[in-house]
């Protein structure tokens, strides 16, 4: 389930809800009656608890629509070393985020289960109004890989959904996102290493070259280093690394 794409962002008229908040207080009043009959009580009751869910459920709708434009860009501070991808970590997730569901109303906790080779995570996502949300997504079972314990890989399994599962529920996106639509992906830590020699060379060729080239990777391509570096932006990189008189 999308819930940015399930929650309504438009506020409930305020007649609709003086006429359900009266209709609530019939009941209210009609139960208190000691008169009443027992059958017809319980009717009244069931009818209260629905009304109080639905009025629950849309200031859980309300405070989300006025949640969702102040939910936060997260930095990418961790990198995957084997793909040379950088990814927000879910310490910087959780400090960005939680103070601001907090604002407007919410609490979240997890809950999980497995299935065979695929892991679930449910995220449970809490209104002060009373309502409640239970997104669901499934991830790939990770088995134990080498030198490391069923129960390590099980956390890390468990902190891996955690964290996607969050981003998906709340639609969190991260600083970096956007350019890896235009770029595609980054760079292998191969080609890296490739840049890094040519580099070396250049240098010892020409002294101060790659003082210049760093100026420029960072005034022109907005990366901090070479492993910051995009696919598409190889050709131009190249073709400043090439020898003077080099085609």
């Amino acid at each position: 389930m999308d819930l940015v794409r399930a929650t309504p962002s438009e506020v409930m008229p305020a007649q609709q809800v003086n006429q359900e908040r009266e209709l609530l207080q019939v009941v209210m009043r009609a139960a208190q009656d000691p008169d009443i009959d027992p059958a017809r009580l319980q009717e009244f009751l069931a009818m209260g608890e629905r009304l109080e869910a639905i009025q629950a459920k849309k200031a859980y709708n309300q405070a989300w629509a006025a949640m969702a434009p102040a939910l936060p860009y997260v930095a990418e501070n961790g990198l995957n070393t084997f793909t040379n991808n950088r990814y927000a970590k879910w310490d910087d997730i959780h400090r960005a985020c939680m103070p601001v569901l907090g604002k407007f109303g919410f609490s979240v906790s997890f809950d999980s289960r497995k299935d065979g080779e695929t892991l679930f995570c449910i995220v449970v996502i809490r209104h002060i109004s009373g309502h409640e949300e239970r997104p669901e997504f499934a991830f790939p079972w990770r088995e134990p890989s080498k030198g490391r314990s069923a129960a390590d890989e099980v956390a890390v399994s468990l902190s891996k959904a955690m964290r996607h599962a969050f981003r998906k529920a709340f639609n969190i996106l991260s600083v970096g996102e956007e350019e890896r639509q235009v770029h595609g992906a980054r760079i292998s830590v191969e080609m890296a290493r490739k840049l890094e020699d040519i580099l070396a060379a250049r240098e010892d060729d020409e002294p101060g070259m790659r003082a210049r080239f760093m100026k420029w990777v960072k005034a022109e391509l907005l990366a901090d280093s070479i492993r910051d570096l995009y696919v598409s932006q190889l050709p131009r990189v190249q073709g400043v690394l090439a020898p003077k008189g080099a085609k």
